[in-house]
């Protein structure tokens, strides 16, 4: 990402538009989430209010881990959410930008040790 305006992130195990993880920044808020939408319902497994926001005009790296019912978030290599949640066991991948231009590089998709 080389701006921040608004929210950008990835989406995990999306079934459909109405089930799936997702990690988002919010810019407006400096505010990083792990959430769940389920039925169409948003719940947030974990935020973060970052103290000071990633320097704008800069790439960032956005990570998600998802395994079994573990979820993680990272910013720039740094481990800044976990959560646990079982609703979704499976499901496709997706990048997600909110109200701005946003440059995706890079998109890596790693299975994790162990997983079918």
């Amino acid at each position: 990402m080389d701006t921040w305006k608004s929210e950008v992130g990835l989406i995990a195990r999306y079934v459909d538009s109405q089930n799936y993880y997702y990690l988002s920044y919010n810019s407006t808020y400096s505010l990083l989430q792990l959430v769940r939408i389920q039925n169409g319902v948003q719940t947030v497994l974990q935020n973060k209010w970052l103290a000071s926001p990633p320097a704008s005009g800069m790439y960032h790296h956005l990570s998600i881990e998802v395994n079994g019912s573990s979820l993680t978030g990272y910013l720039d290599g740094t481990l800044l959410l976990t959560a646990s949640d079982s609703s979704f066991a499976n499901g496709k991948i997706g990048l997600y930008a909110h109200l701005q231009k946003v440059k995706f590089d890079n998109f890596i998709v790693n299975p994790v040790s162990g997983s079918n």
